[in-house]
């Protein structure tokens, strides 16, 4: 019976099982590009996480921070959280870290 709860209840489990994939994005504001993967659910594309209003973070883990002046790494974190209104541009990276 699900009970609505927390992780370790029906729902938590359902919600663990869904299928999901890391993509390999770069992020750039007007200071900085960051680059690091972002968790899509099945059949989800990257616009949508964008688009939607009702959330103004986007998660990015295995962040690596640069300054966009010199390309310096300024930090690196394995957790994120991304305030949208400040993302310029994000695109997708191919493994080489191109943009695919």
């Amino acid at each position: 019976m699900s009970d609505g709860g927390p992780p370790g209840s029906d729902l938590g489990r359902n919600l663990m099982a869904l299928e999901k994939s890391n993509v390999k994005v770069a992020a750039y504001t007007s200071r900085h590009r960051i680059e690091g993967e972002v968790v899509l659910l099945k059949g989800e594309h990257l616009s949508d996480k964008l688009n939607l209003t009702e959330r103004h973070f986007e998660a990015i883990l295995n962040a690596r921070v640069y300054a966009l002046d010199g390309n310096v790494l300024v930090h690196q974190a394995p957790y994120l959280a991304v305030n949208k209104e400040h993302v310029t541009l994000m695109v997708p990276l191919d493994d080489s870290g191109g943009v695919s």
